[in-house]
């Protein structure tokens, strides 16, 4: 059975716990879009759907960076999404090294 990176990631992040104590809440992941550029994951928090964060990440992105993100920008709020994008800040990969 293949599963896809984008179900992967719904897999890994719906129903996770964020946060801790007051500022803790529940991820609920309401999409998942695939884009040439990566995955755009919209998450909100369980007891507020209304309110939601879309995370922009990568096949290559770790899922400790986008909890790390997520723990860092709180529980969404009122208004438009927060979009954290964890692509545009991967370093660049470096260039192979000369042969000898």
């Amino acid at each position: 059975m293949h599963v896809s990176v984008a179900d992967r990631w719904f897999v890994a992040l719906d129903q996770r716990s964020i946060g801790s104590g007051h500022d803790g809440w529940v991820a609920q992941v309401m999409a998942v879009h695939t884009e040439r550029d990566g995955l755009w994951v919209q998450i909100a928090a369980a007891d507020r759907p209304a309110a939601t964060i879309v995370l922009h990440v990568s096949a290559a992105t770790h899922l400790d960076e986008a909890l790390t993100a997520l723990e860092r920008q709180r529980r969404p709020g009122d208004g438009p999404p927060a979009v954290i994008d964890l692509i545009s800040g991967l370093p660049p990969v470096p260039p192979p090294l000369p042969s000898a």
